[in-house]
């Protein structure tokens, strides 16, 4: 397990603030996105900010993108990218469709092209992570872990995120369902939020993860440290605590 910051939500603020902040938040990874840090397409910058991340001694933990398997095309383009950032997985989404609403040629089809992605990726060292959203053909755990169970690859996982108003032991029932094909989990940092605030949970779930090759990473919508340092001590403090 390793503890990261997705830089999805800080658009607006240098990559170098960012690297700061991770560095002073203790964290070992970051994601970098396509759009927020302005990487899609240029390959160059993408390498820049790949060196950088590891010259901070960062891990460059994922490249979240918008791609939408099954609708965008050129994904050759993306593994480029992700390589040239030195990603270990691309983030994507599965169509833009629910699963409920998809026919079975639907289905066939973001199967069949996550395969090439995948085989693409794979060739270079590179995983694929599918996020989770409610018009995608992964809108809930059941739905994704079906998706990755036709898909059929082994480099292509889940990133898993818990829901914010349910209970724990409902939450951790979708996680251990969907524990063997998570490669990250992901979570909100907010002042009123605290991941202590939900120990039950996190506790739990840090534990089966502990060991494992899987991101967890702290969502910042702006540069505040406080609320990052917290919620970076409590993920070192649970690390600690199962190591």
């Amino acid at each position: 397990m390793r503890s990261g910051l997705s830089a999805d939500g800080l658009g607006d603020h240098r990559t170098g603030d960012i690297l700061d902040l991770a560095e002073r938040a203790g964290l070992e990874s970051i994601e970098w996105s396509g759009d927020a840090q302005s990487l899609t397409g240029d390959r160059r910058k993408a390498a820049e900010l790949g060196s950088r991340t590891r010259d901070a001694g960062l891990v460059v933990g994922g490249y979240r993108t918008p791609y939408r398997v099954g609708i965008d095309e050129h994904d050759d383009a993306l593994v480029d990218e992700a390589l040239a950032l030195g990603a270990r997985r691309i983030r994507v989404r599965a169509g833009l469709i629910g699963a409920g609403e998809a026919d079975e040629a639907t289905w066939r089809f973001v199967v069949r092209s996550l395969r090439g992605l995948a085989a693409r990726a794979s060739d270079v060292g590179i995983g694929v992570g599918i996020g989770m959203y409610p018009d995608s053909l992964a809108d809930c755990v059941e739905t994704a872990s079906r998706l990755v169970e036709r898909v059929g690859e082994p480099s292509v996982r889940l990133y898993w995120s818990p829901p914010r108003f349910e209970a724990a032991g409902t939450v951790l029932r979708g996680f251990y369902e969907a524990l063997p094909i998570i490669c990250a989990v992901e979570t909100p940092v907010a002042d009123s939020a605290p991941l202590e605030g939900r120990s039950v949970l996190w506790e739990r779930a840090l534990r089966l993860v502990d060991g494992g090759d899987v991101d967890v990473l702290l969502q910042a919508s702006c540069p505040a440290v406080d609320p990052l340092v917290r919620d970076a001590a409590y993920l070192h403090h649970q690390q600690r605590a199962v190591g």
